[in-house]
């Protein structure tokens, strides 16, 4: 199978970015959502990021959820991120 490979210019400059840390985001926030094995590259050529759907084989993450579920608890320790659980944060 072919590896998508996407150009990606920068839309936001880093205090644009910043404003944006600890909200979620939505779909109207980006303009491609990313499913299949890809690889981006900025305009200059450079890799930003690779993306490989199901890399880490099912097993895997599965003994590691058994080995980890007894350790969750609440914890504000995490910051900005314990707010949003399911904000992902990207350096730009």
């Amino acid at each position: 199978m072919i590896t998508r490979e996407i150009k990606a210019k920068r839309y936001l400059d880093n205090n644009q970015a910043k404003l944006l840390k600890g909200k979620f985001l939505d779909d109207s926030h980006y303009d491609i959502l990313i499913k299949e094995d890809c690889d981006a590259y900025d305009m200059a050529g450079n890799l930003l990021f690779r993306f490989r759907k199901n890399a880490i084989p099912y097993h895997i993450v599965k003994s590691g959820y058994e080995a980890f579920k007894g350790s969750i608890q609440f914890t504000d320790g995490r910051g900005i991120t314990s707010v949003f659980v399911k904000m992902v944060q990207l350096a730009i």
